[in-house]
């Protein structure tokens, strides 16, 4: 998001594109708006309009509708067209006063509409408004995607296997620096997905979060929320694939006693770990100990009755 003020109701700073034929007309608003420290760009027909529009993703546009080749209305549908342009607020200015004029600008969705001559405190304090409601609307939205993703991770970090990739080879760097061994368990809470249960689900993944980061160490390992709702990957560093079991047991008591309290989730849900592990001087890549891992993981899981499955990379 941009850096604007709008926690002190200023929507200063905000990217206008301003769209007109007539130079003149172009020119003053540019110069009214710049000198309200918005950040401008003009164009003088309507394919100049969307591909700046496309360049620069305004926060408003100013839109005349009497331009030759695409109109006003035209530039509109466009936008209205192009997923990434839609949401764009256009506000439209004309000297066609007709209730139709009216009817279609909103009607394609416009923000406003300003009758040319307009006064220029006018222009601005609508402007404004249309920014400010474009602004709330995509801080909402920003806040419902932090909420989703909390939902969906109980709000551990998450991460696709390119991602998870990185952070094992990293580790695995430093471990070799040390002469560490490395664990990978991949555990899968499974059954989350199919629960109905939205809120009994975002309890279980924050109190699977909470046990998580209460058994790590906080210092070395890493605890990633990883390909789908339920499964989280924890590197563990300097552990052995012997102690990785015994972690991997605290972790399914922990998570079976404290997550799954409600009778639903006790009955539902079953709690499946895998475990490949790598010690200094071994050939095996991370792509081999990040799959071997999941292969458990699903074996486990596939035997039901939550339980530990260790990766043998040897085999």
């Amino acid at each position: 998001m941009r850096s604007f003020d709008s926690t002190a109701d200023s929507t200063a700073g905000a990217v206008i594109l301003a769209v007109d034929d007539d130079h003149h007309n172009l020119f003053m608003l540019q110069r009214r708006l710049e000198g309200h420290n918005y950040r401008v760009y003009t164009a003088s027909s309507g394919k100049s309009a969307m591909d700046l529009a496309a360049e620069h993703h305004p926060d408003l546009i100013l839109l005349d509708i009497t331009m030759p080749e695409m109109d006003g209305f035209a530039v509109k549908e466009a936008l209205n067209e192009d997923d990434r342009l839609g949401s764009i607020p256009v506000i439209f200015l004309s000297d066609r006063v007709q209730i139709e004029f009216k009817v279609r600008a909103f009607a394609l969705g416009a923000e406003d509409f300003i009758s040319k001559p307009f006064h220029p405190e006018e222009m601005l304090a609508r402007l404004q408004v249309g920014l400010r409601h474009h602004l709330r609307a995509r801080l909402y939205e920003s806040e419902i995607s932090n909420l989703e993703e909390t939902m969906r991770t109980g709000g551990v970090q998450g991460a696709d296997e390119e991602e998870a990739l990185e952070r094992l080879t990293r580790s695995m760097q430093q471990a070799e620096s040390r002469s560490d061994p490395v664990s990978v368990l991949d555990l899968k809470i499974v059954g989350l997905a199919e629960m109905n249960n939205a809120p009994l689900t975002r309890v279980i993944l924050m109190e699977a979060s909470e046990i998580l980061h209460e058994m790590i160490n906080n210092a070395t390992d890493t605890v990633l929320a990883y390909r789908e709702q339920g499964e989280y990957l924890l590197i563990a560093v300097g552990t052995s694939a012997k102690r990785a079991q015994i972690l991997a047991e605290g972790l399914k008591s922990s998570i079976m006693v404290r997550a799954f309290a409600d009778p639903n989730a006790e009955e539902q849900l079953e709690v499946s770990i895998g475990i490949a592990a790598w010690e200094p001087g071994q050939d095996y890549t991370p792509e081999e100990i990040l799959g071997g891992a999941s292969e458990a993981m699903e074996s486990a899981a596939a035997a039901g009755g939550s339980r530990t499955v260790v990766k043998r990379l040897e085999e």
